[in-house]
């Protein structure tokens, strides 16, 4: 095994240890200490606790997090600079997205929403036509106007892509998959803290046309299942998207993509279980290893979730 190889599989394996030495013990008590009046509990009590429908299919939670984390990174990512490609014999990538999401919870009835400031780093490895890595995800969610004080969440998505080139190149399709887990603590204004633990995986398909020389189209579709310790603890998202790339400038791209995403969990009759992410995002090689990207995404058609998110990356390529 080589060096570098070697280097990937002890990063996996410490990742997995330590996200995962958290105890799988404990259940939700918002539902008995919240304000009944609330829109939270009102929300989220009939039958279920926090990290459902909605939010369950947002960044809220962690069926959100990985599932927006694999579609916008690998299933259909947004596309990078032609002299990132030029940059040859470089296998292995890293870097960090910054990111910042307001969120409003109840648009019309109240001030209830939370501010959410989060990063996730990503660690890839190239081999021939397949990737594979790691992402990490981390959210701090600041609440206002409710029993919930703050969450916060942490995960590890392992993935591994195959891509299949087709017609001289002119063509690319590829098949994604990943397996995760998140560990959540949840601050209640009067009552302390609690934790919720969740474990999922998903897979996905694209197809992307590259025989143009500047605009680069991209469709693709994923589902992410994930199972947790609330009391509706089993969670099935599918989405279906698409990215527009225009390239101006060799060291410039321009992304705008567009998102439809449907919570198929059976929940209570009535929810709005369908949603659309569309944004736009600008890419610009600074060196042969480093790229930047500043991009803006909005979540739009919940009835009762409203949510604008801006974000800063960096990706260094050795």
């Amino acid at each position: 095994m080589k060096r570098e190889d070697l280097m990937t599989v002890l990063l996996f394996i410490f990742s997995v240890f330590i996200l995962n030495g958290v105890s799988f013990a404990s259940q939700s008590l918002y539902c008995r200490m919240a304000d009944q009046n609330s829109f939270l509990y009102q929300r989220y009590c009939s039958e279920r606790l926090v990290f459902t429908a909605p939010a369950t299919a947002t960044s809220i939670a962690p069926t959100g997090r990985a599932s927006d984390t694999v579609m916008r990174q690998l299933v259909v990512p947004t596309e990078r600079p032609k002299a990132y490609a030029k940059v040859l014999n470089v296998k292995r990538a890293a870097g960090p997205v910054l990111r910042y999401e307001n969120i409003d919870l109840d648009k019309d009835h109240s001030d209830e929403g939370a501010d959410i400031y989060g990063t996730t780093l990503v660690f890839a490895q190239d081999r021939d036509n397949a990737s594979f890595g790691i992402f990490v995800p981390y959210d701090y969610m600041l609440f206002n106007d409710s029993a919930v004080d703050d969450i916060q969440q942490i995960g590890s998505i392992l993935f591994a892509q195959y891509r299949i080139p087709v017609a001289d190149e002119k063509y690319m399709f590829a098949l994604t998959a990943n397996l995760n887990y998140f560990f959540a603590t949840i601050d209640f204004e009067d009552e302390g803290d609690d934790d919720v633990n969740s474990v999922g995986g998903g897979i996905g398909a694209s197809f992307k046309v590259l025989k143009w020389d500047s605009f680069i189209p991209a469709v693709g579709i994923s589902y992410q299942y994930q199972n947790d310790d609330t009391e509706v603890n089993d969670h099935h998202l599918f989405r279906a998207g698409a990215n527009f790339a225009w390239l101006p400038a060799t060291k410039w791209a321009i992304n705008a993509f567009g998102i439809w995403n449907v919570d198929l969990t059976d929940y209570d009759p009535g929810d709005n279980d369908e949603y659309w992410d569309i944004g736009m995002e600008v890419n610009f090689q600074a060196t042969d290893t480093w790229s930047l990207n500043l991009g803006y995404k909005k979540v739009l058609a919940l009835e009762d979730f409203d949510s604008d998110q801006i974000y800063l990356g960096a990706v260094w390529r050795f």
